[in-house]
């Protein structure tokens, strides 16, 4: 009896430490053909993998640690196809290794059982929640674990309860590059309770409820705060890069037509219903606005060496950055162009798949074309003498004599120029610190400088820098439109200090107005006087 128990019990800890992977599959061949089939069979530590298919179906993962997956999570459009047609349960007591990745999810999802008192802490991710209409709110509800890069969108509810109804309750966990959008009533924390935002983008979805001492943390986030109001005696608390601006995706759904949540892009932006990358009149601000220690490794060049906000920001599907920052050939990202990105090249040699960081012309595959741009790349890294910072002369601006390009000196750039403009951009993501730009006026004038004004992408910047009475105004653009609209008026010297020197303005920028410059930046002065 004891070798028949010995046995089993070396039978059941072989089983367990070897993790199986099982397929699903409406039409097979597969090994199921019904996803709570196939949990119902598995163990902890395996995987269930689940083909492209309508899955009219509940699902119970009733306390087992197993990867519930479609194909390719990463795939908007794989995902798109990948439906689960009924609820998500969880019993409570899943632990982290529990994953829900890789669906379109009509249906609610809860983190306990009904008699459970703990949520669980499983992982979800690359799911999609939308164009849903609950009973009375509560889409995702328990669930303290990470929830990241979901779309989250065009949520309503039918219901006779008093306003508000909220649509995510009770999640003491992480959204981490999710998109929510158009969802009523947001987001409700209990007492107690601590949810984190961070890299998310939380757009026209009211309001945060908040619980007794209960907390929101937003962190690197876009939150509309215009429709985001605060309901309960809980905190909200911020950091200084949240932003509230307009997201500017591609296109913002509503209850008849799904939205695509990608977001525009000058540069490239995914289309999954073409499945290839199209170009935008306007770029979103929630590209390389995420927070700076956030994996952005899987987003193709140019990625700007920073995350996106949002569902698809850290993936291959994230839109493309206007901060060049590095090599398209360098395929493994260690700063030089050598060997081991050739053998990575080769690893996808004539692969016809899109999204594939060695498409270095985007065209869907992996050919000669890709190559002919790889190799004058090669060996190709950073230099010591490699200036981080590039300066382009504008309109009535030329290099003072002896110092034409960037001085490591100052370190920065010399000009001379009156009634003058220069384009300023970082070439790497290392830039210095501080940066002094040298203007002298034109020769026999006195040093001056007025109407000194920076113009980013999505910023612009204005001050009379010696005139004590004028502090720094602030114009920013709310997303998609092209206007200027005047935010604020902030203090000159977080951005700029001015000194005259000799026959020179030393202009200092700080470490605010040096990240300006990850996106080229112009440079203008005027002096009115002598105009």
């Amino acid at each position: 009896m004891r070798r028949v128990i010995g046995f089993v019990v070396c039978l059941l800890a072989v089983r367990a430490c070897s993790a199986a992977v099982y397929t699903v599959d409406l039409e097979g061949p597969a090994d199921f053909v019904s996803i709570q089939a196939a949990l119902d069979q598995v163990v902890d530590g395996d995987t269930i993998v689940v083909r492209p298919g309508v899955y009219a179906e509940d699902v119970n993962f009733a306390g087992k640690n197993v990867v519930l997956s479609g194909t390719a999570p990463e795939s908007s459009a794989v995902v798109s196809r990948t439906v689960i047609e009924g609820h998500i349960q969880f019993r409570g007591d899943e632990e982290p290794n529990c994953a829900l990745t890789g669906f379109e999810i009509n249906g609610t999802i809860t983190g306990f059982a009904s008699e459970s008192t703990t949520h669980t802490r499983a992982t979800i991710s690359f799911c999609r929640l939308t164009n849903i209409l609950t009973g009375c709110g509560s889409l995702i509800r328990g669930c303290d674990g990470t929830i990241s890069h979901c779309v989250i969108a065009d949520i309503g509810y039918l219901c006779r309860r008093a306003w508000p109804v909220p649509a995510i309750v009770d999640c003491r966990g992480v959204f981490e590059n999710c998109t929510l959008a158009n969802v009523a009533d947001g987001i409700e924390v209990a007492d107690g309770g601590v949810c984190t935002l961070r890299n998310c983008i939380v757009h026209r979805s009211d309001p945060f409820i908040v619980r007794g001492d209960g907390t929101v943390h937003i962190a690197h986030s876009m939150v509309d705060t215009a429709s985001n109001i605060v309901v309960g005696d809980g905190a909200v608390t911020w950091e200084t890069e949240s932003l509230d601006l307009e997201p500017c995706f591609a296109r913002l759904g509503d209850w008849e037509m799904p939205g695509d949540y990608h977001l525009r892009s000058e540069v490239g932006r995914w289309d999954p219903n073409s499945m290839s990358w199209t170009r935008d009149e306007v770029t979103s601000l929630g590209i390389d606005a995420g927070d700076a220690a956030s994996d952005w490794s899987r987003e193709l060049w140019p990625h700007g060496k920073r995350i996106n906000l949002g569902a698809y920001g850290g993936t291959p599907e994230a839109s493309l950055s206007a901060a060049d920052f590095g090599l398209a050939a360098d395929l493994n990202q260690d700063a030089i162009v050598d060997a081991r990105d050739l053998h990575m090249l080769a690893q996808q040699w004539l692969d016809e798949m899109p999204l594939l960081a060695q498409d270095f012309d985007r065209d869907g595959s992996v050919n000669q074309q890709d190559f002919a741009r790889f190799a004058p790349a090669w060996r190709a890294g950073p230099s010591a003498d490699e200036a981080p910072l590039e300066l382009i002369l504008g309109r009535r601006a030329q290099w003072s004599p002896k110092h034409e390009g960037y001085d490591p000196n100052l370190p920065g750039f010399h000009v001379v120029g009156d009634i003058a403009s220069v384009t300023l951009r970082a070439t790497t993501d290392a830039v210095p610190e501080t940066l002094v730009l040298i203007i002298q006026n034109l020769p026999s004038t006195q040093p001056m400088l007025e109407n000194f004004t920076l113009t980013g992408s999505h910023i612009r910047l204005t001050t009379e820098p010696f005139n004590e009475f004028v502090e720094l105004a602030c114009y920013k653009k709310s997303g998609c439109a092209q206007d200027w609209q005047i935010k604020s008026e902030i203090a000159t010297k977080e951005y700029f200090t001015f000194e005259i020197v000799g026959d020179a303005i030393h202009v200092e920028f700080q470490p605010k107005a040096i990240e300006l410059l990850r996106t080229p930046c112009e440079i203008s002065w005027i002096d009115w006087y002598r105009r």
